[in-house]
C-alpha cells in the first residue's frame, strides 16, 4: 500500500469531507489537518476519493533522506 498527501485548496475544507474520506473503502486515513489529509491504500482508491471531494488534489507522499553532517576523517 501507498501513502498520498490530500491537499485542500480553500480555507478549510468542510466536515463532511472527512466523514467520506473515513468511509471510503480501501482507504485509512493516517493523520488529519483543516487543510491536509494523509491516507494510505491503493493508488486507485485513493484517487477515486480524491475525485469525489471537491476542491482537493492529491500527491504521493515523498520522503527525503536526511543527509550525513557528521564530519569524518580519512
Amino acid at each position: 500500500m501507498a501513502r498520498f498527501v490530500l491537499r485542500y485548496s480553500g480555507a478549510a475544507a468542510p466536515e463532511e469531507h472527512a466523514e467520506i474520506a473515513s468511509a471510503a473503502p480501501n482507504v485509512k486515513i493516517l493523520d488529519r489537518t483543516p487543510k491536509m489529509m494523509l491516507v494510505e491504500g491503493e493508488e486507485d482508491a485513493a484517487r477515486n476519493l480524491a475525485s469525489k471531494l471537491s476542491g482537493w488534489t492529491i500527491h504521493p507522499e515523498v520522503q527525503y533522506q536526511i543527509p550525513d553532517t557528521r564530519k569524518h576523517i580519512g
